[in-house]
């Protein structure tokens, strides 16, 4: 007999399944993430970064890795009526991981050196992965996750190099989170670009291009090139990132919109 034929059972499951979410909104400082994320149901805030004191939302003060890695498990093992945790955000809890290993191996440093550090790193947050996870299958929670936003250089063969934005994490837990998460959001202030005539005689298109932003906030659902996007549910690509809780109805019921016509479709 091969291995594991006495022990394996099938469990197909058929069509499409609402499950809680995880993803990740991603930005410049100010643009509004974590108002957007306030408007979730009953939501629950781990507050890195100390910069939510404006939000009518319940909120958990969060100081180093530890106190996070605690709060997760809390919260698994403990009843509450939170539907939605928000942790803001990724990048402040590198910098608190960062701390931590230093803290954990000062007397034994070169266990850090050649790779060692990298690879405990992801060891973190891999683990804060799992707990993120379990928070989802265990009680039912959505999970968003803020970060901060980076330009990154890309090289392709045979295409000149390019910026992209990204999460500003380094690139490899970068890649852990992108790979977990079902979607991932860029939300910046929109902008308008106008040709006008150059001033500069000596171009050869007499014309330049210039950049105004407005104060329209909104979040970017789809990713191109140059931009680090993505959803599971079509959505359209650009969602109103609103102070209000309309953006965030309308995200929620472009959800239901989405399981609904899989429903009709069946």
């Amino acid at each position: 007999r091969n291995r594991g034929e006495d022990m394996f059972q099938f469990n197909i499951i058929e069509g499409k399944t609402k499950e809680p979410f995880k993803g990740i909104i991603y930005g410049d400082n100010g643009v509004g993430k974590n108002t957007f994320a306030s408007h979730a149901s009953n939501v629950l805030f781990l507050d890195l970064e100390g910069n939510a004191s404006h939000l009518d939302a319940p909120r958990q003060p969060i100081k180093n890795y530890e106190e996070c890695e605690g709060c997760l498990k809390a919260l698994i093992d403990t009843e509450h009526g939170c539907k939605t945790l928000v942790l803001d955000s990724l990048d402040r809890l590198e910098t608190y991981a960062k701390d931590y290993l230093e803290r954990t191996y000062k007397g034994n440093a070169k266990i850090l050196e050649y790779g060692g550090k990298t690879s405990k790193m992801l060891s973190l947050f891999s683990y804060i992965i799992e707990l993120l996870d379990r928070l989802r299958d265990k009680k039912g929670m959505n999970i968003i996750l803020l970060c901060h936003d980076t330009l990154r250089p890309q090289q392709e063969l045979d295409m000149p190099t390019y910026s992209r934005r990204e999460l500003s994490l380094d690139p490899k837990i970068s890649a852990l989170f992108q790979n977990w998460s079902n979607f991932i959001f860029y939300a910046e202030k929109e902008k308008i670009f106008t040709t006008v005539e150059s001033d500069n005689s000596y171009r050869k298109n007499n014309r330049k291009a210039l950049r105004t932003n407005i104060d329209n906030r909104i979040l970017r659902t789809n990713g191109h090139p140059g931009l680090l996007a993505k959803n599971t549910w079509n959505l359209p690509d650009i969602i109103e990132l609103t102070p209000t809780p309309e953006g965030w109805n309308f995200f929620m019921e472009s959800i239901d919109t989405f399981y609904n016509n899989q429903s009709l479709e069946a």
